[in-house]
C-alpha cells in the first residue's frame, strides 16, 4: 500500500500536512474494517495481497461512516465532506486503494450536498470531481500487454460523466479555485479557472481517446489548448477573446 503524491501534485492539489498526518489512524481503520472476518489472525497479507474488493470497500466505508457522524465526532468539529476528501486523497496515493478512493470521494460529494453554500462551495464540488475523474482514469490504464476490460471500460464511463459535471462547473462557478476555501483549507489548489479548466479538458480529451472516440478527443484538446493560451497571454488580449466567444464575462471582470 505504498504511496504515490505525484498524480496529484500534477493537478496542482496539495494536501495540508497538518490534516494528511490525521489520516493515517482512519486509513489504518478502514483496512482493519474492511478485512474479511478471520484473515488477521489467520496471520496472511491484507485482502490476501492483493487491493480490496467491493464488498470489502463498503464494509471498510461503513464504519470510517460511523465514527466521523458519531456525536464525539460531532463535538470535535469535524466536518465529513472535508473529512471524506481527504481520506480519498490519502488512498489515491496508494495503488492498491484507488478503488476505496473513489467511494470516499462520492461519500464528500454526497455530504458536501447537504451543506453547500457559499462562494467556494462551487470549486470545492468541481475539485473533487475533478480527482474523481483523474483516479478512474488511472484506474482504467491499460495493463502490460496494453489490453483493457470491462473493469476499465466502467471507469472510463464513470471518468467522462464526472470530467463532464466538472467542466459544467467550471463554466458557472465564479472566481478562482486558488482563491477559494476548500474543505475548511483541507488543501488547497494554485490553479486560476482557466488553468483548472484546461487541466480538466485535456483529462477529458485523454478519456475519449481511450475509449475510440478520436474527433471528440481532439475537440477536447483543442480548448485545452485555447484556455492554456488564454491563461498565459496578457490581459487585453484575453479579455478580448473571451469578449469573443461570448461567454458572458464582462471585461473589467474576465480573469485567467
Amino acid at each position: 500500500f505504498g504511496a504515490d503524491r505525484s498524480a496529484l501534485c500534477r493537478r496542482g492539489v496539495r494536501p495540508e500536512s497538518r490534516r494528511a498526518m490525521s489520516m493515517d489512524k482512519l486509513v489504518d481503520l478502514f483496512l482493519q474494517s474492511a478485512r474479511p472476518e478471520g484473515e488477521a489472525a489467520a496471520g496472511g497479507p491484507p485482502f490476501g495481497g492483493g487491493a480490496p474488493d467491493e464488498e470489502a470497500i463498503e464494509r471498510g466505508v461503513k464504519v470510517v461512516e460511523q465514527l466521523v457522524l458519531s456525536e464525539d465526532a460531532m463535538k470535535m468539529g469535524i466536518a465529513p465532506s472535508a473529512t471524506f476528501v481527504c481520506l480519498g486523497m490519502s488512498m489515491e496515493e496508494k495503488p492498491k486503494l484507488m478503488e476505496a478512493s473513489l467511494r470516499f470521494y462520492e461519500k464528500a460529494l454526497e455530504y458536501h450536498s447537504r451543506r453547500s453554500q457559499g462562494d467556494g462551495c462551487g470549486w470545492e464540488r468541481a475539485v473533487v470531481l475533478q480527482q474523481l475523474g483523474a483516479v478512474s482514469l488511472r484506474i482504467a490504464r491499460p495493463d502490460a500487454e496494453g489490453r483493457t476490460g470491462w473493469r476499465a471500460k466502467r471507469h472510463l464511463e464513470a471518468a467522462q460523466r464526472w470530467l463532464a459535471e466538472c467542466a459544467e462547473l467550471c463554466r458557472g462557478t465564479p472566481g478562482h479555485p486558488r482563491d477559494s476555501v476548500l474543505f475548511d483549507n483541507a488543501f488547497n489548489t494554485t490553479q486560476t479557472r482557466m488553468e483548472f479548466t484546461a487541466t480538466v479538458e485535456k483529462m477529458r480529451a485523454q478519456t475519449c481517446g481511450r475509449m475510440g472516440d478520436t474527433k471528440q478527443a481532439y475537440v477536447h484538446l483543442e480548448e485545452s489548448e485555447r484556455l492554456e493560451k488564454l491563461a498565459k497571454g496578457d490581459a487585453v488580449e484575453r479579455q478580448a477573446q473571451l469578449a469573443a466567444s461570448g461567454n458572458g464575462t464582462s471585461p473589467g471582470k474576465a480573469a485567467a
